[in-house]
């Protein structure tokens, strides 16, 4: 089965519900992509994500404010923020916990040139954290608990802080195994115990064995069609450890613009149909940390243009992206004064008036409960 670039872009758009209508999604958890996490991050991309696929405004702003019975906010995968389904809180628990010492050692990034067990060091952390946790804190009040608990292993001389600390990575990827959650809408965070949770499972209990393919499967779902190579960089681990979470069955092999490729089963009838254009002037302002561009064969994002890739991923500051039916069309950056905010938009290709009226009224999408879009911006 082969399957093009375009087709590959409007499978995702369209399983990831960023066709649906705006206000159509009555309740924030029934966003479909909440099984493999929405990330937080800066210009309120976890907001944006729900409003983007037809949550309204004030559930939106509602479960992305302080703590609620719905979602719950945890560092998980590449130990950024994410928003899961509070009840789905344990399966994500089990999903995220490496395969192996090597893997804990490489999800760990810097801490991996360090000579520990990494996935030890995981542990110890977790619950050190969740003791620490009595009652909630704020980020820099649990660093400076732990490091008089801590193994000085497992401590760092921080330069940038002036001070000695928990690894950072370490802290970001274990903490979720200590049932430990973050205050959305605080930053730094404030950190507390995750209500109810239950001691968590050895390493070698079935239960994390049968959870063990589920970022793969979501992965696959949401992202594919897929390589392990592409699963490895979203986990930031190697080819090697990502095969393990790889799958065994239930997959169908397509040339993927060129590349041999994988997608669910399930997932076939969807992606033939995707073949065919939608709405081409389905337009939607997604935040750089949207899911859609966390897919990690970034050229058929680009159309392999690198001068596209450097606009869209730099060292600092990554942009939004403007996205119709699947297709990146451009950047945008906002511009706000007051309650007024405008839109910066780099296009890519000339827009037609019908895509500029569709791209304005996406912009209300962006807006605050206390802002107003004010138009387009020229600089």
């Amino acid at each position: 089965m082969k399957v093009t670039r375009d087709q590959a872009l409007r499978h995702r758009w369209r399983v990831q519900q960023l066709s649906a209508a705006p206000d159509s999604v009555g309740s924030a958890t029934d966003v479909a992509i909440l099984d493999l996490g929405v990330q937080s991050g800066a210009g309120d991309a976890g907001r944006l994500a729900l409003r983007n696929r037809g949550v309204s405004s004030d559930e939106a702003q509602r479960v992305t404010t302080g703590f609620t019975d719905d979602l719950a906010l945890v560092w998980s995968v590449r130990g950024a923020p994410h928003f899961y389904r509070r009840d789905d809180l344990r399966d994500v628990e089990r999903a995220v916990w490496p395969v192996s010492p090597a893997d804990a050692a490489k999800r760990s990034a810097g801490a991996a040139r360090d000579p520990i067990d990494h996935l030890a060091g995981m542990v110890t952390i977790a619950e050190h954290v969740r003791a620490a946790l009595s009652e909630p804190m704020t980020k820099g009040e649990v660093s400076a608990s732990t490091r008089e608990t801590l193994p000085p292993e497992l401590l760092v001389d921080c330069r940038p802080c002036g001070v000695t600390h928990v690894h950072e990575q370490l802290l970001r990827i274990a903490t979720i195994h200590g049932g430990v959650e973050l205050e959305p809408g605080t930053n730094p965070p404030n950190l507390r115990r995750v209500p109810g949770w239950r001691r968590k499972p050895a390493p070698d209990d079935p239960l994390t064995a049968d959870s063990r393919h589920r970022l793969a499967e979501g992965y696959l779902h949401f992202l594919g069609p897929a390589t392990p190579k592409d699963l490895a960089a979203f986990c930031e681990t190697t080819v090697g450890e990502a095969k393990k979470l790889w799958p065994t069955e239930g997959l169908v092999e397509v040339d993927r613009a060129g590349e041999k490729a994988w997608i669910l089963a399930d997932d076939v009838d969807a992606l033939t149909e995707a073949a065919a254009p939608g709405e081409p002037d389905q337009i939607r302002l997604l935040n750089g940390f949207d899911l859609f561009l966390a897919a990690k064969d970034r050229h058929l994002l680009t159309d392999g243009d690198n001068a596209r890739h450097k606009q869209l991923w730099p060292i600092l500051g990554r942009p939004g992206v403007i996205v119709a039916d699947g297709i990146p069309v451009g950047t945008w950056r906002p511009r706000s004064k007051g309650r007024a905010l405008r839109i910066l938009v780099d296009w890519w290709v000339k827009p037609t008036k019908a895509r500029l009226a569709a791209t304005e009224a996406a912009a209300a999408v962006l807006t605050g409960r206390d802002q107003e879009f004010a138009g387009f911006s020229d600089k």
